[in-house]
C-alpha cells in the first residue's frame, strides 16, 4: 500500500488498525475537522499515518465528508482574512460537567474563529458581555465592530443598552447580525466547543466552575491552533494607558438622574446623598450614576467625581476637595 505525498511504500494497514481510527474519531473527536483530528492522532495517539490516508478512510466510514472546507475557512478567497476588524460574542448554555449546567461566554475573530475570550459563568448577563471585551481588549486592542445576537441590558429604556452606550464610548460599533459567509463556520466552531470540550472537562477530573475556568485558561491556545484559520493581517488599534485605567468607567452602568430635596438622588431604591456640605448642588440639577459589578457606585457631574459608595447606598469615599477624603 502506498500512503501518499511522496512518502514511499509502508506497510499496508491492517483491519484493526482501521478500526481503531474510526472508532477513535467516532467516540472523541466525531465534531473536529480531519486536519484538527489528525494533528491529536499524531501527537497525542502516537499514530504514524498521514492527512491523507486518515481522511480517505474516514471518508469511507462516512465520518468526513468530501469538498467540506476546514473551520474557519470561507468559500471564497476573494478578500484577505484580516483579524481584528469584526468580534462577535456567543453564550452557549449546555451540561458541560456533570451537575455543572453554566453559560459559556466566547470573544471571537469573525473572521479566523480565533478566540481571544472564553468563561463559564452561571448565567449570561450584561457583566459577562463587559468582561469578554475587557480581556480581548486589553490582551490584543480595539477592534472596529462587534456583533452579537443577544442585547445584554438590564433597563428597559428606549435610549441605546448600556452595551451599545459602553461600545460607543469605545469607540466599537455593535452590529446585530453577522456576514452570511461566515454564518456556517461560526456554527460549525459552536458546535465544537459544545460537543468536545465536555469530553475534555470529563478527562481532566473538572467538577467545578472555577476549575473549569481555569482549564479554559490551557485549553484556548490549543484550540485556536486546531480551529482558527491564519490571519494574513490585522487591524487591532492599541490600547494607550489612559485608556487602561479608564477602562472601568466605561465598562459599567450610567444613568443620569436629577438632584432631589436634601441633596440627594435617588437610584434603584436608594437615596445617595452627595458630600457637598459646603455648596449644595441646587434641585433638578444632572449627575451621572456610574454602577461597577460588585454593585458600589460613583457620582459623577460633568467631568468631576463626587463620592463612592457601597452597594448598599454609603458614602465611603468623598472627591469633594472640601470634604474628608475617607469617611
Amino acid at each position: 500500500m502506498k500512503d501518499g505525498r511522496g512518502s514511499g511504500p509502508v506497510i499496508g494497514a491492517s483491519p484493526d488498525e482501521i478500526a481503531s481510527l474510526v472508532t477513535l474519531h467516532a467516540e472523541r473527536y466525531s465534531s473536529w475537522s480531519v486536519a484538527a483530528f489528525h494533528r491529536e492522532y499524531r501527537d497525542r495517539h502516537g499514530g504514524k499515518r498521514s492527512y491523507s490516508w486518515v481522511r480517505r478512510h474516514l471518508q469511507a466510514a462516512g465520518l468526513a465528508l468530501k469538498g467540506v472546507r476546514r473551520v474557519g475557512r470561507r468559500p471564497s478567497r476573494e478578500q484577505p482574512l484580516i483579524e481584528g476588524v469584526l468580534l462577535r460574542q456567543e453564550a452557549i448554555r449546555s451540561d458541560w460537567v456533570p451537575n455543572g449546567t453554566w453559560d459559556l461566554v466566547v470573544t471571537l475573530d469573525e473572521a479566523t474563529n480565533r478566540v481571544y475570550s472564553g468563561f463559564f459563568v452561571d448565567e449570561h448577563d450584561l457583566w459577562a458581555g463587559f468582561c469578554g471585551v475587557r480581556e480581548t481588549v486589553l490582551s490584543k486592542g480595539f477592534v472596529a465592530m462587534i456583533g452579537a445576537t443577544w442585547v445584554p441590558d438590564c433597563r428597559s429604556s428606549p435610549r441605546p443598552t448600556q452595551f451599545g452606550r459602553a461600545m460607543a464610548e469605545l469607540g466599537v460599533d455593535v452590529v446585530p447580525t453577522f456576514p452570511k459567509w461566515g454564518r456556517s463556520d461560526r456554527n460549525r466552531t459552536l458546535a465544537v466547543m459544545r460537543n468536545c470540550l465536555p469530553r475534555q472537562l470529563r478527562q481532566a477530573g473538572v467538577g467545578e466552575r472555577r476549575h473549569a475556568n481555569r482549564f479554559l485558561n490551557r485549553y484556548w491556545p490549543k484550540f485556536n491552533g486546531a480551529f482558527s484559520a491564519a490571519a494574513e493581517g490585522e487591524r487591532f488599534e492599541p490600547v494607550l494607558p489612559d485608556m487602561r485605567a479608564a477602562m472601568d468607567g466605561v465598562l459599567c452602568l450610567k444613568e443620569r438622574l436629577q438632584v432631589d430635596v436634601d441633596n440627594c438622588v435617588a437610584y434603584v431604591g436608594r437615596e445617595l446623598q452627595l458630600p457637598a456640605r459646603g455648596k449644595p448642588y441646587r434641585r433638578g440639577r444632572e449627575v451621572e450614576i456610574r454602577e461597577f459589578e460588585d454593585g458600589s457606585m460613583e457620582v459623577w457631574c460633568g467631568r468631576r467625581p463626587l463620592g463612592r459608595y457601597s452597594a448598599d447606598g454609603c458614602l465611603v469615599q468623598c472627591y469633594d476637595p472640601d470634604e474628608e477624603r475617607n469617611l
